[in-house]
């Protein structure tokens, strides 16, 4: 049975993270109805359901909300996976 370590599981995440984020753009330059944007659509949501599965963690990609007055230093798990995420992106391209 083949394995996937957590260090590959968190490489694939922050891949998936940029996917995400161009897809977004992607669909996002077509008619709503066009075939480009559906098809960007259902990328999207499959990226959205492999990190909640992945992860345990809903709307993984999104962005936390930042309230006036925190500071820069990451306060949730999210964040600092995101922080995670972008070394392990500039370490592997």
């Amino acid at each position: 049975m083949p394995s996937f370590s957590k260090e590959e599981e968190e490489r694939l995440l922050a891949f998936m993270e940029t996917t995400r984020h161009l897809n977004v753009y992607y669909g996002a330059a077509s008619k709503f109805d066009s075939p480009q944007h559906k098809l960007s659509e259902e990328l999207r949501i499959a990226i959205d359901k492999l990190g909640e599965h992945i992860t345990g963690t809903p709307q993984i990609f999104l962005p936390d909300s930042h309230g006036i007055g925190r500071g820069n230093e990451p306060t949730s798990p999210k964040q600092v996976r995101q922080l995670l995420w972008k070394e392990l992106r500039r370490r592997y391209n």
